[in-house]
Parts: C-alpha cells; sequence; structure tokens
C-alpha cells in the first residue's frame, strides 16, 4: 500500500443540485477560517479572497457580519451589517421549495432573509455553511457475483465494511492452486482509506491509510500473492476479472483486477462539489490461468464508491478452501456540517438529524469518562461500548441512554459492525466477542431481537439441527466443522444470547455465536429507530 494517500478535492451535495447559501438571518458572527493571524485590516481580508469580511483586529480573524431580514414581495430585503448581503423576497429568486419538493430553486416559495456571505442560522458558533467532514450515508450491496457451475460444501459468508465512512483503495490477493493445477483466488484482504475534511482554504478531502480487514480463507495451498490498489488520488468502484472450471463441475475465480475512479473538483458560482470520474481497470489483470473466461464488470452504482466486499468461502471442509463469490458492498458519499447548518437529510449532518432544513444537535454523545464512543453508519448513529458487562447489564446500559443492543437487519450493517468492533476491542479486551441483542432465553430456539416488537428471526438450533430464518429475516450464525451456530453449548449449558466471534478462539470473524448471557463482554447499541 502507498503510504499516506493524500488529494486535494471539491465535495458534491448527492442530491443533484447546489447548496443554496441563503438561508435562515442569523445575529452572529462567523469565522470563515480556524487559524489566527489572517488579518490587520479590512483589506487583509479582500487580499485572501474573503470578500465583504471585515478583520476582527483582537483576534486576528477575518469574519462575516449578519444577515439582513427578508423583503416582502419581490423586493430585496434589508442590508446586512458588517459585510452581510441582502435578503431575498418572498416569491423572488432563492426560494427554498418548489411544488412541495426540497430543491433549492428560483421561483420559489417563502424567499430566506438574507445573510453574509458564510452567515449562519441563530445560535451557530463558527462557520456552519463550511463542510466538516465527508461522510457515506447510504449503503448498496451488490450480489456477489458466482460463476456458473458446482459451489463446494456448506455455504459460508462473509460481508466486510470499512470503520465509519473508510472507503476502499485496495487488496491483497492470495492465489493457489489444487491437486490438477488449477489456479483460484484463495483469499483476498480488502485495504480501506480514512477520509477526512481539510479546514484549509480551499476545502479538500485528504485520504489516508486506514482499516485492513482481517483474512478470511486458510490458504493452505497458496502459490503466490499480489497487491491490486488504486492511483493514490483514486478510490475502488468496481471490479473485473476471469473465471475457470474444473473436471469434477467446480468453478472458480482466477483472475481479478480493480476498477477505480478519481475524485473531481468541479466549483460553480462559489459552490464546490465532489464528482466520482471516469472508471478505469487497473492494469494488469492479478491471475495466472490464461484460458478463464472474462466476467462482466461489477460496478457500484454511479455515484457510489466500495466501502467493503461481500464474498463467499468454500466450505472448510474442502481442500483447499476458496472463494467462490465475490461482490462489493458500496457508499454514497456527502458533505456533512455542524450542528445549525442547513440540509435536505439526515446524512447532512455532522450527526443529528435534520429537521426544518437544518441540522439539529447530536443524538448520540460519548459516555462519561469514553467508555461509551458514537459511530455512525449512513444515518444511523450507534455507541460502542468497552466495558465488559453481562448481556443483562448491556441491554440495561443501552436502555439508559434511550437506545437498544444492536438488532441487525442486513450483511453490510453486520460487517461494519464487525470491523468497527474491531477497532474499537482489539484482540487483547475484547473478551472473544461484542453483545448483540438477541437471544433465546424467554423460549428455548426461539431466537429474538431485543426490539420494541421482539421480533422473531430464528427457529430452532443451528442449520444442521433443522434451524431456520424465520421470514427470510437476516442471519449470521457461524457456520464450521468445529462451530455450527446456535448449539446451545452441545448439551454442555444453556447459551442463551449472540454475539458477535470479532476475535474469538477461532479466528477474527463477522459471524454469530451463541454464549451464556453471564459472560462479560463490550455491546453495541443503537436508536430504536436509527437515530
Amino acid at each position: 500500500m502507498a503510504m499516506l494517500r493524500r488529494l486535494a478535492v471539491g465535495l458534491r451535495q448527492p442530491w443533484g443540485v447546489a447548496l443554496a447559501v441563503l438561508v435562515t438571518s442569523a445575529s452572529c458572527s462567523v469565522l470563515l477560517k480556524e487559524d489566527a493571524g489572517q488579518c490587520k485590516t479590512d483589506g487583509d481580508c479582500a487580499a485572501r479572497g474573503f470578500d465583504g469580511a471585515t478583520c476582527n483586529v483582537g483576534s486576528g480573524v477575518c469574519e462575516h457580519g449578519t444577515g439582513g431580514g427578508a423583503g416582502g414581495g419581490n423586493n430585496a430585503g434589508q442590508t446586512g451589517s458588517g459585510g452581510g448581503s441582502s435578503g431575498a423576497g418572498t416569491g423572488g429568486s432563492g426560494g427554498l421549495s418548489v411544488a412541495g419538493t426540497t430543491s433549492f430553486a428560483e421561483a420559489g416559495q417563502a424567499g430566506q432573509a438574507g445573510m453574509g456571505e458564510a452567515g449562519a442560522p441563530s445560535g451557530c458558533t463558527g462557520d456552519c455553511l463550511t463542510p466538516v467532514g465527508v461522510r457515506l450515508v447510504e449503503s448498496a450491496a451488490l450480489p456477489a457475483y458466482q460463476p456458473p457451475g458446482t459451489l463446494l460444501g456448506v455455504e459460508q459468508f462473509h460481508t466486510d465494511v470499512c470503520p465509519q465512512d473508510q472507503m476502499l483503495v485496495g487488496f491483497d490477493l492470495t492465489f493457489g492452486s489444487d491437486s490438477s493445477g488449477n489456479e483460484f483466488l484463495l483469499d483476498v484482504q480488502a485495504h480501506c482509506t480514512v477520509v477526512s475534511l481539510s479546514v484549509t482554504e480551499p476545502l479538500s478531502v485528504e485520504l489516508d491509510d486506514g482499516f485492513v480487514v482481517p483474512k478470511r480463507g486458510t490458504e493452505s495451498a497458496q502459490v503466490a500473492t499480489s497487491l491490486v490498489q488504486c492511483l493514490d488520488h483514486e478510490v475502488v468502484v468496481g471490479w473485473s476479472g476471469a473465471w475457470s472450471g474444473t473436471t469434477d463441475g467446480a468453478v472458480h475465480i482466477d483472475k481479478f483486477v480493480l476498477r477505480c475512479a478519481p475524485l473531481a473538483v468541479t466549483t460553480t458560482g462559489g459552490v464546490v462539489s465532489l464528482n466520482v470520474g471516469a472508471t478505469e481497470d487497473v492494469v494488469p489483470f492479478a491471475g495466472y490461468d490464461s484460458v478463464g473466461t472474462a466476467l462482466p464488470a461489477q460496478d457500484c452504482p454511479a455515484g457510489f464508491v466500495a466501502r467493503g466486499t461481500n464474498i463467499r468461502m468454500s466450505s472448510g471442509l474442502v481442500s483447499p478452501q476458496r472463494l467462490e463469490r465475490f461482490g462489493l458492498a458500496c457508499g454514497r458519499p456527502s458533505l456533512v456540517h455542524q450542528t445549525g447548518a442547513p440540509c435536505t437529510s439526515d446524512g447532512d449532518c455532522d450527526s443529528g438529524n435534520c429537521s426544518s432544513g437544518f441540522c439539529g444537535p447530536p443524538t448520540c454523545s460519548p459516555s462519561p469518562g469514553n467508555d461509551c464512543q458514537c459511530e455512525r453508519l449512513d444515518t444511523r448513529d450507534y455507541r460502542f461500548c468497552s466495558d465488559t458487562v453481562s448481556f443483562s447489564v448491556a441491554t440495561v446500559g443501552c436502555t439508559s441512554d434511550k437506545m437498544r443492543l444492536v438488532k441487525i437487519d442486513d450483511g453490510v450493517e453486520n460487517g461494519w459492525l464487525f470491523s468497527t468492533g474491531l477497532l474499537h476491542f482489539p484482540a487483547s479486551n475484547n473478551q472473544a466477542g461484542l453483545w448483540i441483542g438477541a437471544t433465546d432465553s424467554v423460549q428455548e430456539g426461539q431466537w429474538r431481537w431485543v426490539d420494541t416488537n421482539k421480533t422473531l428471526f430464528w427457529q430452532g438450533m443451528n442449520v444442521d439441527q433443522g434451524g431456520v430464518a424465520v421470514n427470510a429475516a437476516y442471519s449470521a450464525w457461524k457456520r464450521a466443522p468445529s462451530s455450527e451456530e446456535p448449539n446451545n453449548g452441545n448439551g454442555m449449558g444453556a447459551e442463551n444470547c449472540g454475539m458477535i466471534d470479532i476475535n474469538g478462539p477461532f479466528v477474527p470473524d463477522d459471524r454469530w455465536v451463541d454464549t451464556q448471557c453471564t459472560d462479560l463482554r463490550p455491546y453495541a447499541c443503537e436508536f430504536e429507530d436509527g437515530h
């Protein structure tokens, strides 16, 4: 991996329209930048491109004034003080709502009050219009591509998702071969990048080395390894490759190529946007079979980037174990703003919900002593709590904060909980698991979530003993030769509470195990409605 990935890029609003710079008038001065020593006179501010700003001589910081009030009819609003611009008139250009939609367009209803160039709504501190970060606000899991042919043994699915707001930039690939010399992918290990937003002018995104997901396969027949990665200024948006078959009808992926895209800047009328550029293959192909059949490109939806993998390994009873299906988990990037900033969806806010067009206060906050830390997946808030407690104490710990133990709805959420849990609870202190809100303590074999409805999602023991998902609900019970879950301790004792194995006695694992509810483990909470 190339160290220290950095690229200055702009950012785009994901709704297809530019974020207007007109918001409700405010009576607060707004700092344009966080560093002092910018100016000694108003002329210094103009020279630095802060038109209309005045210099606060005491702090040496350029500031904008307050906005003027709205005008009536099509009349112009009042002139703002200290460099603030005039307010927009009602029914004039700059209206907020058109035909009931939340888009910024001309001829809108209820034009907004004028403001300084970087003004802010009432009660804000700092520059509320300046984005404070980049967030992935919507997930989309591509189906795992399966070449046509026979699958080997028990299905073992894994969805590995980079931690909060990280994106994929490359993979370590491991290739193997069987006794007949057939070459195939044994394993892929994803490399993520940490995405941050610079506070310097102009705004820029920084891409630094991030999380490296654990390996999944046994790699018992390794013949070669290969590193495939995007250029330093690019992120993964898709993949391609080739597959081959064997005489017994089994198939495998034997070539692999990344599809990457740059992040490009566009600036129109002072509005900075981030666009995902044209997709290009990273060559040469990684792999060794020269007669494989090319598979079609598997790309994230337009405007999305890769944030994880969706794979299927052949059973551990099959030697050598191999990668049989491969797909991507994707996410849509968006700007985020601090409390009080304009928004059109919760994803635009740093943490709080979007209400009446503005970001509200955070819905999640760290606990005293920092035993619990907040994270966000898409527009949902979670708390990861490091104090190791029993299942019942973890349940109370969540409800005391008006949350609940996590209810896992799909592979993207499960994979993200796994990787984020690994960051918060390394092997040295995670007590081999992370409590989730799954239990059959009320009635053996009826696994329910601890949500308001006590949702039944699994009936019976493990698959080998006839256990089944209820109403096709998502589950990720471990299926391994030494641990078919849930198994109630194989008759050795009551195991009525569920956990993600994380770094258990086997290998780092995103799959679930039933265990005794009195065990002491860290836990993760979420809000009932996601916010």
